[in-house]
C-alpha cells in the first residue's frame, strides 16, 4: 500500500488567495505534507507554457490545448495544465493553472503509466477554495481514458502504426544510455501524443516507465528538461522536423512521419505482440519479463510463450529452449511447463539447433519426471525423430553437422520401431543426396548410431565414390561415418583401378589419398599399395612414422628377398632415419642387402661431415657387419679407414724406416677421418723416435701438420724426449722437409731446438747427436754439431738443466 500523492495547485492569485498572500502567479494551494523541494520541482518543470503568439492574436481560451507533464528527480511528479486567459488581477493574457501530484513512492501510480493520467477526473481546472487542498489517496483517483485497449486501437488504425511503435519503443529503451537522443512529437492535439507515449511506456516495465519524463506541450524544447517533448506546429515554426531533426527523434503526427530509428533487440517483438494480442496480457507479460532477468532477445519469446501462449517464430525457438535448459529453477517452476508444452506439441518444423537443445531438455525432463505429460515417451521420441530429420535436412542442403554422438535413448523411449523409422529416413535422404550432402548425412548417421544403408542406395553410393575419388581435397574422414568400411573399400577399389599399370599415377593418387588409405593398409600387393606406403612414410610425423615402419617390418618380413623389397618400398621417397636404422637392425634378417637409397641420409651424414658423427658411424658399421648395407666405394673406404685406425696408429708409432705402403695408406685416408682422429694420429707420430720417418709420414697428412708442430714445440720445452728436439731441428733447418711450411714456423722450430739445448744435459745432447748422425746426412750433422759447439762456447749447454736440479 502506497502513501498516495501530495497535491499542488499553481495559478495567478488575487491578494490573499495564494500561499504567498500577495497577488500574482504562485502556488495557490497545497496539501499539508507537500514540501518546498517538491514545489520547486513542479514550478521549474511541469507548469503550463502559454504560447505568446496566440496570446497576441487573442485566440479564444477554448482553443488552447490542455497539457500534461511528468518528471522524476527524487520525487515523482505529474502535472496537468490548462490555459485560463486573463490574469486574476488585470486584463492581460497569460493566466494558466497547473494541478500537480507528487510522491516519493513509485507504487503510488500502481500499474498506471503517467501518460494515462491525461483526462483523469481528479484534475482540477479551478483554484481551490482555500490555500489547502487534500492529498490524493490510493482510492481517490482513477486514470483517464487512455487505457491499453484505446491506445492499441490508436496504433492499429495509424498507417504504419506498428513500425512507429517499434521506433518509439526503441528510442524510449535507449533513453538511459549516455547521449541518447530525446523524442519530440509534433502535433496540435495532446490526446494522440499522450496516446503514443502511453503505448510506448506500457511496453516498458512500470518502474522504467515512471523514469521517462515528458512534457506535452512546450514552447521551448531546447530549454525543457524532459526526455520526451511535444510541440504545437502553430506555436513555433522553427521547431525540429523529420527533415531537420536537430538531434531529436522527431515523430510528426500531423504528417505521419518519423525519424528512422534502429530497432532494439526486443522493440519490434513487443510491438508485434501489442498489435496482435490482448493488450492487457501483453502489459502483464512485460512485467513478468522483468522478473526473468534474461537478455532482451530471450525475454520476449519466453513471456510470449509462457504468459500469452503464443507459438514462437522459428528464430525465437532457440532462445526459448536454452532458457528451458539453463534458466533459474524458480522461473522454470513458474513458467517452464507452459513453454515446454507449447514447444513440444508439434516439433516437426523447429530448427535443428533448437531441436538439439530441446532433445537434451526432454531427456533430462523425462528422467526427472517420467510421468509428466510434457516429457512423456511419445514426445521425447518425437523430438529425437524431428532432430534427426532436421539434421539430415541441414546436412544435404550444405549446412554443418555435429560430430558428437547424441545421448542414447533407453527403452521404451526409443524402440525398434523408432530405429527402423530412423533408418528409413536416412536411406531416403542418402538416395536423393548430392555427393557432399551424402557425406554429411553419413556423419549425421554416426551421430545417431544408425547403420549406413549403402547397399540400399547403390546409385547414390556409386556417385559419391566417384566424386570422392575425383576430389580428395574434400578431406572426408571415414572415421566420422558409421563404421562398416564399405565406402572406403569401394573408393580404394576405384583408386586401385585408376592406378593400375602406372607407377606415376599411383604416386599422384597416393600423395592425395594416403591419409585415407594408409590406416586400412594391411598388405602391399598393388602399385597403389606401394605408393601409399611410401607416401605415408614421407608425410607422417616422426612418432607415427616409426610406428608404421615398425608395424610393417615386424609383421611382413619373411625372407631376404621380400624384406629387401618391402624396405625399398618403405623408404622409396624418404631415407631411413636413425630410429629406423635401429628397427632395421632388429627386424630385418641378417645378410639381407637393402637398397642403397634406404641409407642415403646415413651415407651423406658420414661423407659430408667435417667430423664423423659417432652414432651414425657406429650404426653404419653395424649395418654393414650384419649384411644389411653394402656401402659404395667412398663410404667403404671411409669405414675401412676407421676400422684399421688402431693398427695404423700402432704402425705410425713403431715405424723405423721409410715405408711406401704406409705412406700410400695415409695418402688416401679420408680428410674427415684425419680430423676426427687427429689426436690419435698426432700422439702416434709424437711417439715415433725416427725424425726422418716422421717427416715423411707428415708429408702425407698435411691436415695434421699444424697441430703436430704446435705439440712438437711444446714438447721441446722439456728435455726428456730427445727425438722431439731432433725432429724440430730437422724440420726447422732443412727446407726440403715439408716444403709448404712457412719461414716463420721453421724459425719457431729452430728456436725451439736452441731452447732444448739450453735445458739438456750432456748425456741428452750426446744421445741427440747420435740420432742426428743416424740420419746419414753430413750437412745436417755438421749444422747440429755447430749448434752444440756454439752452445758450449756461450755457456748455455746444460745451464738451465743444472739450475733446475
Amino acid at each position: 500500500m502506497s502513501d498516495g500523492f501530495e497535491t499542488l495547485i499553481y495559478t495567478d492569485c488575487r491578494p490573499g488567495q495564494g500561499l504567498q498572500g500577495s497577488p500574482g502567479l504562485q502556488f495557490q494551494a497545497r496539501s499539508p505534507d507537500a514540501d518546498p523541494e517538491a514545489m520547486k520541482l513542479v514550478q521549474s518543470t511541469l507548469l503550463y507554457e502559454s504560447p505568446t503568439s496566440w496570446m497576441g492574436q487573442g485566440r479564444p481560451v477554448g482553443s488552447y490545448p490542455r497539457s500534461l507533464a511528468h518528471v522524476v528527480d527524487r520525487y515523482y511528479a505529474t502535472g496537468a495544465g490548462v490555459y485560463l486567459g486573463r490574469e486574476a488581477n488585470g486584463a492581460r493574457e497569460g493566466n494558466q493553472l497547473t494541478h500537480a501530484v507528487v510522491t516519493t513512492d513509485p507504487d503510488a501510480y500502481g500499474a498506471v503509466r503517467p501518460a494515462q493520467l491525461f483526462g483523469a477526473p481528479f484534475w482540477t481546472t479551478e483554484p481551490a477554495p482555500t490555500t489547502h487542498c487534500d492529498p490524493l489517496g490510493d482510492d481517490d483517483w482513477e486514470p483517464g481514458p487512455l487505457d491499453a485497449s484505446r491506445v492499441q486501437e490508436l496504433v492499429r488504425t495509424t498507417p504504419g502504426g506498428r513500425d512507429l511503435l517499434t521506433a518509439l519503443l526503441s528510442a524510449l529503451q535507449r533513453l538511459p544510455e549516455p547521449n541518447a537522443p530525446r523524442v519530440l512529437f509534433v502535433c496540435d492535439d495532446p490526446l494522440p501524443v499522450l496516446g503514443w507515449i502511453t503505448a510506448g511506456t506500457l511496453l516498458l516495465p512500470q518502474r522504467q516507465a515512471l523514469g521517462v519524463s515528458f512534457k506535452v506541450f512546450t514552447t521551448r524544447p531546447s530549454y525543457a528538461v524532459a526526455q520526451v517533448l511535444a510541440v504545437h506546429p502553430d506555436w513555433n515554426r522553427q521547431h525540429p522536423t523529420v527533415a531537420n531533426d536537430q538531434g531529436y527523434v522527431v515523430i510528426d503526427l500531423t504528417r505521419n512521419e518519423w525519424t528512422p530509428v534502429a530497432p532494439t533487440a526486443s522493440a519490434s517483438l513487443w510491438a508485434g505482440l501489442f498489435c496482435t494480442g490482448d493488450p492487457y496480457d501483453v502489459v502483464d507479460a512485460v512485467e513478468v519479463g522483468v522478473t526473468l532477468g534474461l537478455p532482451d532477445e530471450q525475454t520476449v519469446p519466453v513471456v510470449a510463450a509462457a504468459v500469452l501462449g503464443r507459438q514462437p517464430e522459428p528464430e525465437h525457438v532457440l532462445p526459448l529452449v536454452r532458457w528451458l535448459r539453463d534458466g533459474p529453477a524458480e522461473q522454470l517452476r513458474s513458467y517452464g511447463g507452459g513453454v515446454a508444452d507449447l514447444l513440444t506439441r508439434d516439433v516437426t518444423g523447429l530448427p535443428a539447433a533448437a531441436l538439439g537443445v530441446l532433445d537434451e531438455v526432454a531427456l533430462a525432463g523425462h528422467r526427472t519426471d517420467p510421468g509428466s505429460p510434457v516429457w512423456g515417451a511419445d514426445r521425447v521420441a518425437a523430438i529425437r525423430q524431428a532432430l534427426l530429420a532436421a539434421e539430415l535436412h541441414v546436412a544435404v542442403t550444405g549446412g554443418a553437422s555435429g560430430s558428437d554422438r547424441v545421448p542414447r535413448l533407453p527403452e521404451p523411449l526409443w524402440t525398434a520401431r523408432h530405429r527402423r523409422e530412423g533408418q528409413r529416413r536416412l536411406a531416403e535422404t542418402l538416395a536423393s543426396a548430392a555427393p557432399s550432402g551424402f557425406e554429411a548425412a553419413l556423419r549425421v548417421a554416426r551421430r545417431f548410431e544408425l547403420a549406413a544403408p549403402i547397399r540400399d542406395v547403390p546409385a547414390a553410393a556409386r556417385a559419391f565414390v566417384l566424386d570422392w575419388a575425383d576430389h580428395p581435397e574434400h578431406g572426408y574422414d571415414p572415421a566420422l561415418w558409421p563404421d562398416d568400411g564399405i565406402l572406403a573399400d569401394l573408393c580404394r577399389d576405384e583408386l586401385r583401378h585408376r592406378a593400375a599399370g602406372s607407377p606415376q599415377a599411383a604416386q599422384t593418387i597416393a600423395d592425395a589419398w594416403w591419409p585415407i588409405l594408409e590406416p586400412r593398409l594391411q598388405t602391399v600387393e598393388t602399385d597403389l599399395d606401394r605408393a601409399v606406403l611410401s607416401a605415408a612414410v614421407l608425410h607422417l610425423p616422426a612418432p607415427r612414422r616409426r610406428e608404421l615402419v615398425h608395424q610393417f617390418l615386424r609383421g611382413a618380413l619373411v625372407d631376404a628377398r621380400s624384406s629387401a623389397g618391402l624396405v625399398g618400398v618403405l623408404f622409396a621417397r624418404s631415407p631411413a632415419n636413425p630410429d629406423e636404422w635401429e628397427l632395421l637392425l632388429q627386424e630385418v634378417p641378417p645378410r639381407t642387402p637393402l637398397p642403397p637409397d634406404v641409407f642415403r641420409s646415413l651415407r651423406a651424414a658420414l661423407l659430408d661431415a667435417d667430423l664423423l658423427p659417432q652414432r651414425e658411424l657406429k650404426m653404419c658399421r653395424q649395418l654393414r657387419k650384419r649384411g644389411l648395407f653394402v656401402p659404395d666405394q667412398p663410404l667403404a673406404q671411409l669405414l675401412d679407414a676407421v676400422e684399421s685406425l688402431p693398427d695404423l696408429t700402432r704402425e705410425l708409432a713403431r715405424a723405423t724406416r721409410r715405408n711406401r705402403i704406409l705412406s700410400a695408406t695415409l695418402a688416401v685416408l679420408p680428410p674427415n677421418v684425419v680430423r676426427t682422429y687427429a689426436d690419435d694420429l698426432r700422439t702416434a707420430l709424437l711417439d715415433n723416435r725416427r725424425p726422418d720417418v716422421v717427416v715423411d709420414l707428415l708429408a702425407e697428412l698435411p691436415g695434421l701438420v699444424p697441430a703436430y708442430l704446435d705439440q712438437l714445440c711444446e714438447s721441446t720445452r722439456r728435455p726428456g724426449q730427445v727425438w722431439h728436439a731432433v725432429t724440430a731441428f730437422l724440420i726447422g733447418t732443412d727446407a726440403r722437409t715439408l716444403p709448404k711450411l712457412g719461414r716463420a714456423k721453421r724459425s719457431e722450430l729452430g728456436r725451439a731446438g736452441q731452447r732444448w739445448l739450453a735445458r739438456a744435459n750432456e748425456r741428452q745432447v750426446a744421445a741427440a747427436t747420435e740420432l742426428v748422425r743416424d740420419l746419414e746426412r753430413r750437412e745436417l750433422t755438421a749444422r747440429w754439431e755447430e749448434h752444440v759447439t756454439t752452445a758450449k762456447e756461450r755457456g748455455w749447454l746444460g745451464r738451465l738443466w743444472h739450475r733446475s736440479r
